[in-house]
């Protein structure tokens, strides 16, 4: 598998875990076990944080917490 398409799946599946409420260890763990490296596990991160930066940033956390479980209600 070339790196440009390995890459891409590793974001689609991060944001797909981050839609789902999976937890960030659980997304490094995942991509672990499917052999990705560091500069992919970087990548995920990167992609998992913004993720929640965004969605601080449109105050679904606060209007919507009972939507995500990840946040504590």
């Amino acid at each position: 598998m070339s790196a440009n398409i390995r890459s891409a799946n590793i974001a689609i599946f991060t944001r797909c875990c981050w839609l789902a409420g999976f937890s960030l260890a659980s997304v490094i763990r995942s991509c672990r076990k499917a052999g990705a490296g560091d500069e992919e596990i970087a990548k995920a991160v990167s992609i998992y944080i913004a993720g929640d930066n965004a969605m601080v940033r449109c105050g679904i956390i606060e209007r919507g917490a009972h939507l995500d479980r990840r946040v504590a209600s």
